[in-house]
């Protein structure tokens, strides 16, 4: 089955300046790459319905993935976002440990560590961008995580690192240490969230 999904033309335009109208561009991904079914002006925006294949929703669910696509269809280069951020030489591992109890369904889980950050309201436009997806602002922590979700098509998750705890089934080997556990849940497993 395929996957309605939503994307805005002005955010789209964020990766792509040089757009051709939203009318156009409705045009050109129908007939070279995925079906637009339903095209809305929404205030000053436009907001598309598109229709991404099965097959095409691992490198099309976000907004980088299909700006990478229409701009392959258009013969433009995107203009990739600037991630800025400081990092330091310490490991991940002095502090969580990683255990995949599973390697069904999992390509990559990565963890990355932030300290020191500041848990406040969001800023308007990161509102606004959730908005047009149906989401509601919670804070800029959990909002952040929701914006890359939208951005490059994959899940991500923020955990507090105050509030994991060690396992109870503490080894030698985790002594104490906070561990992040993946994999699917057995049947009738009990565990905390």
């Amino acid at each position: 089955n395929s996957s309605n999904m939503l994307f805005s033309y002005n955010w789209l335009k964020e990766y792509l300046p040089n757009l051709p109208s939203p009318e156009k561009l409705a045009e050109i991904l129908t007939k070279k790459a995925f079906e637009v079914g339903k095209l809305e002006k929404k205030g000053r925006d436009y907001i598309f319905e598109i229709d991404i294949l099965p097959n095409r929703a691992p490198d099309c669910s976000g907004y980088l993935g299909l700006s990478r696509e229409i701009a392959s269809l258009l013969g433009k280069k995107i203009k990739e976002p600037e991630i800025k951020f400081g990092e330091t030489d310490e490991d991940i591992k002095s502090h969580l440990e990683l255990k995949i109890k599973t390697k069904n369904n999992l390509n990559a889980y990565y963890l990355r560590m932030a300290k020191n950050v500041k848990v406040s309201p969001s800023p308007l436009w990161l509102k606004n961008k959730l908005a047009l997806h149906g989401i509601n602002s919670i804070n800029n922590v959990v909002d952040a995580a929701n914006l890359t979700m939208l951005e490059i098509g994959q899940p991500i998750h923020i955990f507090d690192y105050d509030k994991i705890h060690p396992p109870k089934f503490s080894t030698k080997i985790l002594a104490g240490k906070k561990i992040i556990i993946v994999g699917g849940a057995k049947e009738k497993e009990k565990f905390v969230s």
